[in-house]
């Protein structure tokens, strides 16, 4: 399990640690037994006064093997990723800079965080219609910024804003994400995109909202 920061009360405001576990790291590991470690970047450390502030340049590439930028909005309206602050894409480009440094470090896009609630996820898995729109806008997404994959934080399925439907649902988005990515790979011949999600780590609410065996699969 991981610390993890999550957008509280402002969007420029502190963040609150919250133990989550990766799933995804599981599918990473069975193609190499490379030692992982995960990090996340905040788009709203860019706003920490004085020396807290904190840009993609002050990262060293070589401490983190994916680092996941935090966040964007998975946006039920337009059914698609879209940014939070207005410099998000430049700090992309930026980010993407560091794999100059080291070819070997991947930049995931992470979507949601504790402010997200669960209202545009719950929408978004609401049908098959809209799950594919979304995932083939996302897809569109990624490849556009030279992201290595989506880190999908729903903070969570079932609960703030969800629906029951949502534990469900959430195994079907991950199963078919991870069968478009494969698909695209294939038809790109570009390296599949990695599919990581940031869950709770308390078994108990974790039984709660994952289908947990079959999101591991």
């Amino acid at each position: 399990m991981l610390p993890k920061c999550g957008r509280k009360t402002s969007p420029r405001g502190g963040c609150a640690n919250s133990l989550l576990v990766l799933v995804g790291l599981a599918a990473i590991l069975s193609v190499s037994h490379a030692y992982i470690r995960v990090c996340y970047y905040t788009n709203w450390s860019q706003f920490r006064p004085s020396k807290g502030r904190f840009l993609p340049e002050n990262i060293d590439p070589f401490v983190c093997t994916h680092i996941l930028f935090a966040f964007g909005v998975a946006n039920a309206t337009s059914n698609n990723i879209t940014a939070i602050e207005w410099n998000d894409p430049a700090l992309y480009s930026r980010m993407m800079d560091l794999k100059i440094q080291n070819p070997n470090l991947k930049v995931l896009m992470a979507i949601g965080g504790w402010n997200a609630r669960s209202t545009h996820f719950t929408q978004i898995v609401a049908n098959d219609a809209s799950m594919t729109q979304f995932n083939n806008n996302a897809l569109a997404f990624l490849r556009q910024h030279k992201f290595d994959g989506l880190d999908i934080d729903w903070e969570y399925p079932t609960t703030r804003g969800g629906s029951p439907r949502d534990r469900r649902r959430f195994t079907v988005w991950l199963q078919s994400l991870r069968q478009l990515f494969e698909q695209e790979a294939i038809e790109s011949k570009q390296p599949r995109l990695l599919l990581m999600a940031a869950v709770v780590g308390a078994i108990a609410p974790a039984l709660a909202y994952y289908q947990i065996p079959q999101i591991v699969q």
